[in-house]
């Protein structure tokens, strides 16, 4: 008789995964959340003319289903009795284009889902064309802007937007759970915990530069000379990550929101904002 197995693995693999949850599922959460607090709709606001602002959300391959773009408009100085325009998405092969009429804007934010722009998703990359997109500028396009007061504006066009693909080119990703997970926010935690034993650890907290570089007394010298190999062994890239990973598990630290470890029972500032904030100018 053959020994089962298929049923052995299928019970590793759950068992596995189960142990995987328990182990990273929190923050995995925690990190994504610091991310889409940073990138959702309402946001970053960017004045249309002189009468209308507006966010976007741009939908991108990494979203859950439905991947769907949205874009929200309000009001700056007066009501909008009656708003229409084009938002058009372009590629190097093709253009997108979604007809938006609302109408009674004012200060707070009207939403509209935009079903004719595809998500962003990488399509191809050769050495003639680079990497190509589904689509890489946007614009808008004012057709119709009429004033409470009556007074119509002329029609104009907003600047040209061009992405920069940094959910792609930038971004940590990790597929997990049937799904995708932003992980910047533990990237820059594990970056942090390299610049200290690279650059804190054993190093004078004030230092002097000179001619020759920073100056040192004897006493420091010698402390710098015994805990650079200290600094270096705790500096490799697997050390980090245990290092993160075993501060997070044993409860002690936590991913705080500027995406640093942090002593859980320090004091933290929640500087999340939505659509009752504006965000500053850009």
């Amino acid at each position: 008789m053959s020994p089962p197995i298929g049923p052995a693995i299928k019970i590793v693999r759950w068992a596995w995964g189960q142990l995987t949850k328990v182990l990273f599922l929190r923050t995995f959460r925690r990190a994504h959340g610091l991310w889409a607090k940073l990138h959702r709709l309402g946001i970053h606001w960017d004045a249309c003319g002189e009468y209308l602002e507006y966010s976007v959300y741009l939908a991108q391959f990494t979203d859950p289903e439905p991947r769907i773009s949205r874009i929200a408009f309000r009001a700056l100085h007066e009501d909008i009795q009656e708003l229409t325009l084009f938002f058009e998405a372009e590629s190097a092969s093709a253009r997108f284009q979604e007809r938006i009429e609302i109408r009674n804007v004012n200060k707070k934010p009207i939403v509209w889902i935009m079903t004719n722009v595809p998500h962003q998703d990488f399509l191809r990359s050769n050495e003639c064309t680079g990497l190509q997109f589904s689509w890489d500028t946007y614009r808008i396009s004012v057709t119709r802007l009429k004033l409470k007061n009556g007074y119509e504006v002329d029609p104009f066009n907003a600047l040209t937007c061009h992405l920069t693909h940094t959910w792609f080119l930038n971004s940590t990703w990790k597929w997990k759970w049937k799904r995708f997970w932003n992980l910047d926010a533990i990237q820059w935690a594990k970056t942090r915990l390299f610049e200290y034993w690279h650059f804190g650890f054993g190093m004078p907290a004030i230092r002097i530069f000179g001619p020759n570089g920073f100056e040192v007394t004897t006493v420091q010298r010698l402390l710098i000379s015994a805990t650079r190999p200290i600094a270096w062994v705790m500096s490799r890239n697997w050390v980090i990550t245990f290092q993160f990973w075993i501060a997070i598990w044993s409860g002690l630290y936590v991913l705080n929101d500027e995406s640093e470890l942090q002593w859980r029972w320090a004091k933290s500032v929640n500087n999340s904002e939505g659509f009752h904030k504006r965000s500053p100018e850009r």
